[in-house]
């Protein structure tokens, strides 16, 4: 038993960690009964957490703070479990000495009735920590117990710590119940770990290493902030190559307290890995009273029953500490135990682990069952097997190609962070193809695009030369996708046919994709789309399948068949349990909000960008991030949001630097030309059309992008009055439109011929020429593109004279910029219209931030809050915060509201 007595006279008090983070609500808790104690209500706080969970710490924050305070006195008590079963023994402590022998509990419990009355000496208020308060003996608690009941009028605050404990346990601490408060910490949230590691070590994680280190540590304070402090950068929290001395004695010190056979109980469960019934755990621990040593190590915190009949280790850093203390001996002949008890993969895995000589066989088990997790692409289960498989192999041939084997599906797992576990040791294998495949799709999915390139080239040769069929199929879908990422279509086509004939199905579907997809990129579209048409939406099931969904939505988008696109887009994300990781799950969402923009499906665009942004902080980011983040600047640019635009799109020019193609910076520089245009900069416009090149223009061309653009450089060209030049560029893009037919949006050359023929004095030319692109059914299937359109129209026809004709279509025109939320292009038709003596009618709208215009349309979707946060990869608990802030802006009450005001704002 150890205790610290603090006073305002000297003493010193336990150090108030600096990590304190997420506890803001039960310190608040503290802060109501200390005032109540002030006023001469004594009052009993009861802190009650496994281990790990920030009792101490908690304790130790508050009690530094009243030690703050001049006039306050402070006692503190930390108790021991090896004096657990000595009478009276923390009461001696408490009482600063002096034997308590001959005295009975309600005698002891006198002295500290008056030992508490003397801290409030002076007016003070005292506060009694007690910590670690299931180790104390039951005489100490009983006569604590009879003090603090007869605490009348006294300035006293008693907190107690403890785990829960299968010990009755006397809660009577008061005779007013209301006096007594039960505090039990929450694990922290994502966020409560985000702002730990910003206060401790100024770092900014990722989600992916928050979500990571939450479910390592399961939001216990003490792990997070132990892991958090010892580790040399971010990447290491998600992907340790070690543990803490400060983790592992803590867990070994709770190892110590419980008796042997709980330990046993604990270690078998470390070995297992896995939650498992009672009866397995008992026979690889081989305990009598296996019942009741699992309730011993439950009730320290231990284990956790996980649903009602299974238990395993409390968390995983648990686990792994319990596991890395054991004797190497020990864990062996505890695997033998478990390979008995297990079957498939698992017994397989226990096997190996088991043994300490080499097995031939077990590798062939070990190399077939990884092979079947790959086809299944439960990838990171096949890197686990083809390293076990390693650690029994007595072939050093054999031995090398199952580390690059490894290499290869970690890196397909798009988990490239955890990569780096491996490159070492692939970097000692001789050179061979299936090193330089490795290798290659490691530098591809990096962002090292030219490294890329040469070593799959290399791997492509190599395996021809060495008839290795699989490996040359392999190496040629993956330069294949390289050069489709890169828009190289002619090589990526090439490249793509070198697999067509696999005899392995998925892999000749993916080589096909590639194929369609190199032949968009080389301007062919006709020949891409029926390279890829042909089989029915409801027949696809395959993450290959999955893929060809996706591309071939991607493509008819650009052929300007945007129902039929977003029906395969659709069908493509209804699939996406069965996808593989890869960067294709980004870029599905990037295409859906594109053609959901189109449609005027606003509020659904811009809830997928957003998915498309969380996905792209995924595995191969540098491919997606500008992409994601440019997209998600395109509704905001014309619901005038700017600000947020901006953001979106430094956002995506941070990601060129880290990876700057030619086809992801022309989708940049398109969205910039996005906002300029719609904030109605058009020297910004011109500036930024004019620094492009004749191979830009080519690069659009083929991929079928320019019409946009050419639009918004006429508009500006016609605002700034330089008609001539503007007369040119009509020229120019229709020998484009000649040259590269079909787009995603109308061409919209009625309306340029109309704005020109208008500068010439036609108006009746001018007339014909909207009418006619009014009459392209194109224009009907784009909202905005249509509602552009009708304004210039009708502002024509109150210039001709025909004023209800000019105010019917700009009033036709507001109503949907009204529906999209299309606010600057409102306020035109708005200012316009009063201009001409005529009432819009159409109300304007409270404007809310980005995500919470996500989660206001999946609300008006009548998706539920789980449904949200799963779509929008969030928290439950960050949808409910989003829905508050909405309802408090809109001035509503909940979701009937909401859905009644049809989601205006």
């Amino acid at each position: 038993m150890v205790s610290d007595m603090i006073s305002d006279e000297g003493s010193v008090a336990p150090a108030a960690p600096d990590d304190l983070v997420g506890r803001e609500g039960e310190l608040e808790v503290l802060g109501h009964r200390w005032t109540l104690a002030s006023q001469g209500a004594p009052q009993v706080v009861l802190v009650e957490a496994g281990p790990g969970a920030g009792k101490s710490a908690l304790l130790e924050a508050y009690a530094a703070e009243q030690v703050a305070r001049a006039t306050d006195h402070v006692a503190w008590l930390r108790c021991d479990a090896s004096e657990q079963s000595v009478e009276l023994a923390a009461c001696e402590v408490l009482l600063g000495g002096g034997s308590t022998d001959g005295m009975s509990e309600q005698q002891v419990g006198r002295r500290l009735l008056s030992w508490l009355r003397d801290l409030q000496s002076s007016g003070a208020t005292a506060l009694l920590a007690i910590d670690d308060a299931q180790w104390m003996d039951r005489s100490s608690a009983r006569a604590l117990r009879f003090a603090l009941r007869r605490l009348r009028g006294d300035r006293v605050l008693t907190v107690i710590a403890r785990r829960p404990t299968t010990t009755p346990s006397i809660e009577a601490w008061t005779d007013d119940p209301a006096a007594t408060t039960w505090v039990r910490p929450a694990p922290l949230t994502s966020d409560q770990i985000r702002d730990l590691a910003r206060h401790q070590r100024s770092w900014a994680l990722s989600s992916d290493t928050v979500e990571r280190l939450a479910a390592r540590t399961s939001g216990l304070p003490l792990f997070v902030s132990a892991l958090v402090r010892s580790a040399d950068s971010p990447t290491e929290l998600a992907y340790p190559e070690s543990l803490p001395t400060s983790v592992t004695n803590a867990v070994l010190g709770l190892l110590r307290a419980v008796p042997n056979s709980a330990r046993l109980l604990v270690e078998s469960s470390a070995v297992l890995d896995e939650a498992a019934p009672l009866v397995v755990l008992g026979q690889v621990a081989r305990i009598p009273e296996v019942s009741e040593a699992a309730e011993q190590a439950r009730m320290a915190g231990l284990l956790r029953v996980v649903g009602t009949r299974r238990l395993g280790c409390a968390h995983p850093l648990l686990q792994e500490s319990v596991y890395a203390a054991m004797p190497l001996g020990r864990r062996r002949e505890l695997h033998a135990r478990a390979a008995e008890c297990t079957t498939g993969e698992r017994r397989l895995t226990h096997r190996a682990l088991a043994t300490d000589r080499p097995d031939a066989g077990l590798v062939d088990e070990l190399v077939v069952a990884a092979g079947a997790a790959r086809a299944t692409y439960r990838l990171q289960r096949a890197v686990d097997l083809r390293l076990r498989a390693h650690d029994v192999c007595g072939d050093a041939g054999l031995r090398d190609a199952l580390i690059l084997e490894a290499l290869v599906d970690q890196v397909s797992s798009q988990d490239l962070d955890a990569v780096r576990l491996l490159v070492d040791r692939a970097q000692q294998c001789p050179p061979s193809a299936l090193r330089d495949l490795a290798f290659g799709v490691l530098a591809r999915d990096s962002g090292e695009v030219g490294k890329a390139k040469a070593l799959l080239e290399r791997a492509y040769d190599r395996a021809t030369e060495a008839g290795d069929a699989d490996v040359r199929e392999r190496a040629a879908v993956a330069l294949a996708s390289l050069l489709v990422l890169l828009n190289d279509g002619r090589p990526a086509v090439l490249a793509a046919e070198w697999a067509l004939r696999s005899e392995d199905p998925e892999r000749a579907v993916e080589a096909a994709n590639l194929k369609a997809l190199g032949l968009w990129a080389s301007g062919d579209l006709e020949a891409a789309l029926d390279e890829i048409d042909g089989r029915p939406a409801q027949q696809l099931s395959s993450p290959a399948e999955a893929e060809t969904l996706a591309a071939r939505g991607m493509l008819r988008m650009y052929a300007g068949h945007l129902h039929e696109a977003l029906e395969d887009v659709d069908a493509s994300v209804a699939l996406a349990p069965v996808w593989r990781p890869s960067v294709a799950g980004s870029r599905c969402y990037v295409v859906r909000s594109t053609l959901r923009y189109l449609l005027g499906r606003w509020d659904d665009a811009a809830v997928d960008a957003a998915v498309a942004r969380t996905l792209a902080e995924r595995g191969a980011k540098a491919w997606n991030i500008p992409l994601a983040c440019a997209l998600s600047a395109l509704v905001p640019a014309w619901r005038g949001q700017w600000a947020l635009a901006e953001g979106y799109l430094a956002q995506a020019k941070e990601g060129l630097a880290a990876l700057s193609t030619p086809y992801a910076a022309d989708y940049v520089l398109r969205l910039e030309v996005t906002l300029a245009s719609a904030r109605g900069d058009d020297e910004a416009v011109l500036g930024l059309v004019e620094s492009t090149d004749d191979s830009f223009w080519e690069r659009q061309g083929r991929i079928r992008t320019p019409r946009s653009l050419m639009c918004a450089w006429m508009r500006a060209f016609l605002a700034t009055g330089q008609t001539r030049e503007a007369e040119r560029l009509l020229g120019r893009y229709e020998r484009l439109l000649e040259r590269w037919p079909l787009g995603p949006v109308p061409s919209r050359l009625g309306w340029m011929r109309g704005r020109l023929a208008e500068r010439a004095g036609d108006p009746q030319r001018a007339r014909d020429c909207y009418l006619d692109d009014l009459a392209d059914p194109a224009t009907a299937l784009v909202p905005f593109v249509r509602a552009q359109l009708l304004q210039s129209w009708g502002r024509l026809e109150h210039a001709l004279g025909d004023r209800a004709e000019g105010a019917a279509r700009l009033l036709e025109a507001a109503s949907v910029f009204e529906q999209l939320g299309a606010e600057p292009s409102l306020a035109d038709c708005r200012g316009t219209l009063t201009s001409w003596g005529v009432r819009s009618g159409v109300p304007g709208s409270d404007r809310l931030t980005a995500r919470e215009q996500d989660v206001c349309a999946l609300a008006l979707a009548g998706r539920t809050n789980r449904e949200m946060a799963n779509e929008l990869f969030l928290t439950t608990k960050t949808v409910e915060f989003h829905l508050h802030n909405i309802y408090a802006k809109l001035g509503i009450a909940g979701r009937k509201d909401l859905r009644r005001r049809g989601g205006d704002g």
